[in-house]
């Protein structure tokens, strides 16, 4: 009987083992897996949030109601929708904007960013879109090629011209405004393709990764008061092994490879 126990306890915990096994491989390991990069996300987005504010840091709230808007229109994630603004924002206001004339520019040029991207299929995405336009804003239009939009400085003083407006008296905000209204000129057949074709399989997998990296920066936000005092008592116990003396440190590395 005691022999009959032995071999079913033995039978019981290698089964346990396995379902241990089993547990950590296909549970624990993704589950920590997706925490690791729900932090990221939450990490990511603290950063650009934060540009986001010190670039519209006079007009905050008007910044935070576009951004949103920008968001719920277009189906991008919070992140998207902030780092897309900023970006834009913070290369303009460089450029001569005042922060209320960056931000506007800034709606404008994105919301044609994610139109051409859907319009074009442009393999850059929305980003990518928005990037093209404005380097072209600030004189660098090779790239809006790729979106079929071709702007030479001839053109631009043409449009300057159409507009009764003298070219060589105009400044670089100017420009840049001029820049963007015949890049739109040209993209009269894309504006609005983001809402007439919201409903396609493309688009709705675009909103479904928005919404997941919405949901996984709210999940690491949770997450990351826990990361910051991991990362606090790991960096405390790394500090302390470097100030050991050299006969300790031997020592601990001995025991380490011996449990390994």
């Amino acid at each position: 009987a005691m022999k009959k126990a032995n071999r079913s306890i033995g039978k019981f915990g290698a089964s346990m083992k396995r379902t241990g096994e089993t547990l950590t491989r296909n549970i624990t390991l993704p589950v920590l897996g997706l925490g690791a990069a729900a932090i990221k996300m939450a990490s990511d987005f603290e950063e650009t949030d934060a540009k986001f504010k010190t670039v519209f840091s006079s007009i905050k709230f008007q910044a935070e109601d576009t951004a949103r808007t920008f968001e719920k229109s277009f189906g991008l994630s919070s992140l998207a929708a902030k780092k897309m603004l900023g970006d834009t924002g913070d290369l303009l206001v460089g450029f001569g904007f005042t922060e209320h004339e960056a931000l506007n520019l800034s709606k404008q040029v994105n919301e044609l960013a994610v139109d051409l991207a859907s319009f074009t299929n442009f393999s850059g995405g929305a980003e990518g879109a928005s990037l093209a336009l404005t380097k072209a804003l600030l004189g660098e239009r090779e790239s809006i090629k790729s979106l079929g939009i071709a702007i030479t400085e001839a053109d631009l003083r043409r449009f300057a011209e159409e507009q009764g407006l003298v070219f060589k008296e105009l400044d670089r905000v100017a420009k840049a405004n001029l820049t963007f209204q015949l890049a739109a000129k040209q993209s009269s057949k894309a504006i609005g393709d983001y809402a007439r074709t919201s409903g396609s399989f493309a688009n709705q997998i675009r909103k479904l990764k928005a919404d997941f990296t919405n949901l996984s920066v709210e999940i690491g936000t949770m997450l990351l008061p826990v990361a910051q005092k991991a990362l606090a008592w790991v960096k405390n116990m790394v500090n302390k092994f470097r100030d050991l003396d050299v006969d300790s440190k031997k020592i601990i590395l001995a025991l380490g490879l011996l449990a390994a």
